[in-house]
C-alpha cells in the first residue's frame, strides 16, 4: 500500500519539525527516537519501502521496538538494527553508508524467520538470529501490530519521497 506521504503523523517530540519539501516530505529530529509516523497499523510478515535521503546523517526507519539505522551519527559507515521485540541493538559494520543528499530506495523485510535490508537493490543484512524470530517461532500465534514510523535524529534532515508498506 502506498502511504499519502500527507497522512504521515509528526511523533513524539515537540521539537520535531515536518515541511512540505520539493521532491517529498521533509522532517528534522534535533534528538533520537522520534518519527514520522503512519495512520495505520501493520501485522508481519511486512516490506517496508522508502525512498529517501539525508542531509548528513540518521535515516531510521522502526516497526514496534524494532529500528534501522542508515548514516549513523556515531560510525556512519555501519548499519544499526535493533530487535522489534526488544529493542536489542546491534551493529553491522561496512553496510549502513549511503550517499549524502541523494535519494536511495531502502527495503525493509521483517518476516517470520528472516529479516532482510536491501538499499538501491543490494542486500545489505539478512539474518534470522533475532529475538522476535525466537519469539514467533516458540508462539506461532504471537502477533506484532504497529506503525510505521521514518525521520531523522540529532539533528539531520531526512526527505521522504515515497512510502510503501505492504504485509505479505
Amino acid at each position: 500500500m502506498n502511504i499519502d506521504l500527507s497522512t504521515l503523523k509528526l511523533g513524539k517530540l515537540a521539537e520535531e519539525k515536518t515541511f512540505p519539501a520539493e521532491d517529498g516530505v521533509a522532517v528534522i529530529v534535533p534528538y533520537d527516537n522520534a518519527a514520522l509516523s503512519t495512520a495505520g497499523e501493520y501485522t508481519l510478515p511486512l516490506k517496508v519501502t522508502a525512498v529517501a535521503k539525508t542531509d548528513s546523517t540518521n535515516i531510521r526507519l522502526y516497526f514496534a521496538r524494532g529500528e534501522v539505522i542508515l548514516n549513523w551519527e556515531c560510525m556512519p559507515s555501519e548499519l544499526r538494527i535493533h530487535d522489534i521485540l526488544t529493542g536489542e541493538a546491534r551493529g553491522f559494520p561496512e553496510t549502513g553508508e549511503v550517499p549524502v543528499n541523494e535519494f536511495a530506495e531502502i527495503v525493509w523485510i521483517v518476516g517470520r524467520d528472516k529479516l532482510e535490508l536491501y538499499v538501491n537493490g543490494e542486500l545489505r543484512h539478512a539474518g534470522s538470529d533475532y529475538a522476535y524470530i525466537r519469539q514467533l517461532a516458540a508462539q506461532p500465534d504471537k502477533i506484532f501490530r504497529a506503525p510505521i514510523q521514518i525521520g531523522s535524529a540529532w539533528g539531520s534532515t531526512v526527505t521522504v519521497k515515497a512510502l510503501t508498506v505492504e504485509e505479505i
